[in-house]
């Protein structure tokens, strides 16, 4: 792993924060969906929700077994 890339531009990152998203604000009282939503669209952000918990998740092994490329702060 010679080359290098901004760390923004990391799919493992990406997929860590939409996990994160899914997962740890939901612990600390922050939800993505409105409380007052119900019916067909409260099932739709619960939906929503575990797609992004679980496709943060994939893209997070996605893009950690196919890294080519170091992360770096700056611009390479």
């Amino acid at each position: 792993m010679d080359k290098t890339k901004p760390f923004w531009a990391s799919w493992t990152l990406w997929g860590a924060v939409a996990t994160f998203i899914g997962v740890v604000l939901p612990g600390f009282g922050i939800n993505v969906a409105p409380e007052a939503v119900t019916g067909f669209f409260k099932s739709f952000w619960q939906a929503l929700d575990s797609i992004l918990t679980f496709g943060g998740l994939a893209v997070t092994v996605y893009g950690r077994a196919t890294a080519t490329k170091q992360l770096t702060k700056t611009r390479s």
